[in-house]
């Protein structure tokens, strides 16, 4: 038996083996994790809490924004730019946005995110980014680690394109995963979550599939090249299992050839 999904890149028709959740698109190569729409909702009231570590404090994230702002945002921008953070968090981008003197508004699907950001003096809130009312005319909307864990991605590719004004600028970061990374986690599912981020992550996209989405949804793509391509502290510390299980890991993930891809893409739309 075989549950018929929808590639979210290129659209074709894949045959997934029961069982099987992710899936490489017989067309265009793009690897995906298949869940429904209930799954995963689930998966976002289980994740975004109070508590998940993506809200607490990372100096590594801190510095690396204020760095990639400074060498390839900004000059971008005009001054007093209105930029919309997708997935905005805890408000970390934001305010190191606001200290450049630019304007941003985050919204997140996490009320608890956007009451961190509230309380720290920023504009948040918290809702459905494809359905909500969110504005027009932005200069430049941001995904820092979010596109990875869209169900839709091309979805949320077209609302952001609506939401620029013409010429504006769709920003972001997304973790590229190799083929080793997949093959194991699709050949041994209990690996897909150290090597993936499975169920949280379920896109894993390359920088093809990555580009091929964005030109698709009207966007011309230049990739990024920041001084470091760390954006993340990593996790230290814990018990011999699990710190074995991150070298493990890590090990694959280099032979995989695994990455992380920073893209400035301009809106081809016109009022």
């Amino acid at each position: 038996m075989t549950t018929d999904v929808k590639c979210p890149v290129c659209d074709a028709q894949n045959a997934a083996p029961d069982g099987q959740r992710i899936v490489i698109c017989n067309v265009c190569g793009h690897r995906w994790m298949w869940t429904s729409e209930a799954e995963q909702r689930h998966i976002e009231e289980a994740v975004y809490t109070d508590q998940y570590a993506g809200y607490r404090a990372d100096h590594v994230f801190e510095q690396a924004i204020r760095s990639l702002l400074d060498a390839e945002i900004v000059p971008r921008l005009r001054p007093r730019a209105r930029i919309l953070d997708v997935g905005c968090g805890a408000g970390d981008f934001m305010a190191a946005a606001k200290e450049r003197a630019l304007d941003p508004t985050g919204i997140d699907v996490s009320e608890g995110a956007a009451r961190l950001c509230r309380e720290k003096g920023l504009k948040a809130t918290s809702g459905d980014f494809l359905k909500d009312e969110i504005g027009q005319d932005f200069d430049a909307v941001t995904m820092w680690d979010v596109i990875e864990h869209l169900r839709d991605p091309g979805a949320f590719f077209e609302r952001s394109r609506d939401a620029l004004r013409s010429g504006g600028l769709f920003i972001g970061k997304v973790p590229a995963f190799g083929n080793l990374s997949v093959k194991f986690s699709v050949w041994i599912p209990r690996l897909s979550g150290i090597l993936l981020g499975a169920p949280d992550h379920v896109q894993y996209f390359t920088r093809d599939s990555l580009g091929m989405l964005l030109r698709k949804k009207g966007f011309e793509v230049e990739w990024l090249r920041p001084g470091t391509n760390t954006l993340r502290g990593k996790r230290r510390g814990g018990s011999i299992k699990r710190r074995l299980g991150r070298l493990t890991a890590s090990t694959i993930k280099r032979a995989s050839g695994d990455e992380n891809l920073y893209f400035v893409a301009t809106s081809a739309k016109r009022h």
